[in-house]
């Protein structure tokens, strides 16, 4: 077992552990209170930021719209979590707390073993990486080949009606269109 091994079921046992204390409610909740805190921002910015003109003439309008956008991340950040830790008071005092604590720890797991898989699918895509990932693959890793395989084994579990393999889908290659495809062009058409 090599220095990479180690981190990385170091990084997956912390997000687990992690993740059976917190239970999957509050673990949710993080990720729905980022996604609706960042989506009521880009929504919600502009009249924030004109009404924070108007109380406030002196200030400057880049800091305006920088401002109305925390603003709103923010709050909806900070509504979501009280939320999420309503609902899981709720959940503390029914029989679902072992559910929570047990499915929680699987959405840890999950999530941190997903991100690390697509971190290692991204290195293997810029140019000259093989330096740095080649001493772990030499080096007999026993965690490298299925956190590496993970993000595919899930498109594959999620999307096999697309008739298309992870590989087919987001190859390397794709991540970075060429100068002659036009057809990011054509969507904004």
């Amino acid at each position: 077992m090599g220095y990479f091994d180690i981190a990385v079921l170091t990084i997956v046992s912390f997000f687990t552990i992690r993740g059976l204390f917190r239970g999957l409610i509050s673990e949710l909740m993080v990720l729905v209170a980022l996604v609706f805190g960042y989506a009521a921002a880009m929504l919600f910015h502009v009249p924030l930021q004109q009404k924070l003109i108007s109380l406030f003439p002196a200030l400057p309008d880049g800091g305006a719209k920088v401002l109305a956008f925390v603003l709103l991340f923010v709050a909806v950040n900070i509504f979501v979590r009280i939320l999420g830790g309503m609902l899981n008071k709720i959940a503390t005092f029914t029989f679902l707390q072992p559910v929570n604590k047990i499915a929680g720890a699987l959405f840890g797991f999950t999530k941190v073993t997903l991100s690390l898989s697509i971190i290692l699918y991204l290195l293997q895509a810029i140019p000259g990486s093989d330096m740095l990932l080649e001493p772990i693959k030499k080096s007999n890793s026993y965690t490298y080949g299925p956190v590496s395989k993970f993000a595919p084994m899930l498109y594959d579990v999620f999307y096999s009606d697309s008739g298309k393999s992870f590989d087919e889908a987001v190859s390397p290659g794709k991540l970075i269109p060429d100068s002659t495809d036009n057809s990011l062009l054509d969507l904004l058409k």
